[in-house]
């Protein structure tokens, strides 16, 4: 999968015996803030009160505006 060059990335998943998908979590500067990417399924972490999980969507959504 590609994406704009303009985009960091944060986090690679895996299912066991696969191969590493490296755009998990995606971030760019968009004007005076910040766009954030996910494409994890964030309800079957909270539902499963995935401990890990509540804290990955608890930083991403409190991730402060972009300052230069």
């Amino acid at each position: 999968m590609n994406w704009s060059d303009e985009f960091e990335t944060y986090v690679s998943v895996a299912d066991p015996g696969e191969d590493a998908f490296e755009g998990g979590i995606l971030k760019a500067n968009y004007g005076e803030g910040t766009y954030i990417y996910t494409n994890l399924v964030w309800y079957r972490q909270i539902q499963n009160q995935v401990p890990g999980g509540y804290r990955l969507f608890t930083n991403l959504v409190s991730y402060p505006y972009y300052e230069e």
